[in-house]
Order: structure tokens, then C-alpha cells, then sequence
């Protein structure tokens, strides 16, 4: 199973490309693929807008529009695998627990804690990369691109995101 780390957002809030924010000691980006590979996935890449200065495969997202689906239609036209797991740049706190318990499941599967689901965190199918792509395409919600999936219920503290210098100054 291929794991994707989305990193083609405008990052509008933090002001800044958030793949590359130091977390830890290095760009979150990085620390993410880290805790990925330790979960046991040997292929780990970036889906870009643009080349990043990471020690990380990178996959260009083609579409000049922003849009998360758009880059789960690129993650999902890469891999040659039935099923990837697909994780925002911006969420250094999933756990290599949770990581673990994504990679055991066999379908399409999202994730929520008690305070918010997320959308983005989650095992795809490869059969939706053209579903993902139509969605992207219209602008619609990235919720109903996932409503019909199964979901995993995570720590509430693991679904932290980092989206402004002040998340970031209080989750160092």
C-alpha cells in the first residue's frame, strides 16, 4: 500500500508553505513520511504543486486551481496499489498506532475524533481517482465526496491540524 502526504494547499492562514514548517526539528512534511514509514509503508510520497525541497518522492499535482481533491485524483493515478492511505501535510500528530490501524483496513475508510471528522485522513480505493477528479472539477465538498465511506474514530488530539502561526507556536 502506497502512502500520500498532500501538500499542494495555498496555506492561505499560515502565510507559508506549511509542508515545510519546522515541526520537531524538521519540515512537517518530512516528520509525517517519517512516522509513516516507521507504520510500516515502504512507499511514501508528496503530492505537490511544485517542487519542494524535501527528502521525499514527489508527484505533481497538475491542476493550476486548488482543490484537496485534486490532489487524491493524483495520488490515486499514481499508485499501482487497490488501496493508498492519504494524510494532510498539516496533521504532525497522527499516531504510528493509527497509521497502523488505517494500513489493516480493506475499504474505503475516514477518519473522526469526538470533535471533527477528517476527510482527508484516510485508505482510498484507486477506483476513485476519477470520482475525486469530477468533484475537484465542480467545486464540490470534499464531506460528500466521503459520505459513503467507513469510518475510524481516532484521538481527538491526533486530528490537531497546524493552520496558522499561532497553532504552530502552541503545538511545538
Amino acid at each position: 500500500m502506497n502512502a500520500y502526504i498532500l501538500c499542494g494547499g495555498q496555506s492561505k492562514r499560515m502565510g507559508r508553505d506549511k509542508a515545510l514548517l519546522p515541526f520537531r526539528g524538521i519540515a512537517m512534511a518530512q516528520y509525517i513520511s517519517q512516522s509513516l514509514y516507521r507504520a510500516g509503508f515502504s512507499h511514501v510520497y508528496a503530492v505537490v504543486k511544485e517542487t519542494l525541497p524535501l527528502a521525499i518522492p514527489q508527484i505533481m499535482e497538475p491542476q493550476s486551481t486548488f482543490h484537496p481533491l485534486f490532489g487524491v485524483h493524483t495520488a490515486l493515478e499514481h499508485s499501482s496499489a487497490p488501496l493508498s492511505i492519504i494524510t494532510p501535510c498539516d496533521l504532525p500528530f497522527v499516531s504510528e498506532a493509527t497509521f497502523k490501524r488505517l494500513r489493516s483496513k480493506e475499504i474505503f475508510t475516514t477518519t473522526y475524533s469526538d470533535a471533527q471528522s477528517q476527510p482527508l485522513l484516510g485508505i482510498f480505493p484507486k477506483t476513485l481517482a476519477k470520482h475525486a477528479l469530477h468533484y475537484a472539477e465542480q467545486s464540490l465538498s470534499v464531506m460528500n465526496f466521503v459520505k459513503k465511506s467507513e469510518r475510524l474514530k481516532i484521538p481527538k488530539y491526533e486530528l490537531v491540524n497546524i493552520n496558522t502561526p499561532q497553532n504552530l507556536k502552541e503545538n511545538q
